[in-house]
């Protein structure tokens, strides 16, 4: 069963604009911007963390094993 669409709403072909200049206001623009600018720092963080555990010369296992055994015969 289909429900009939309020008379002020017909099926219309949509209205998109393409620039973003003028589909945002300034305040909006500046908090998208905002946002992309921190999460290019988020990522960053994530590959520096990632390619030390992945291409570092000792393994990444060996290094926190080894320091959980020192860590162990120091106490």
């Amino acid at each position: 069963m289909k429900r009939k669409p309020p008379e002020d709403m017909r099926l219309r072909p949509a209205k998109f604009e393409f620039d973003p200049k003028k589909a945002y206001t300034s305040d909006q623009l500046a908090e998208i911007g905002a946002i992309s600018l921190r999460w290019n720092q988020i990522e960053a963080h994530i590959d520096f963390v990632g390619s030390f555990i992945l291409f570092n010369k000792l393994p990444f296992w060996l290094i926190v094993s080894t320091g959980k055994v020192l860590a162990t015969l120091e106490s």
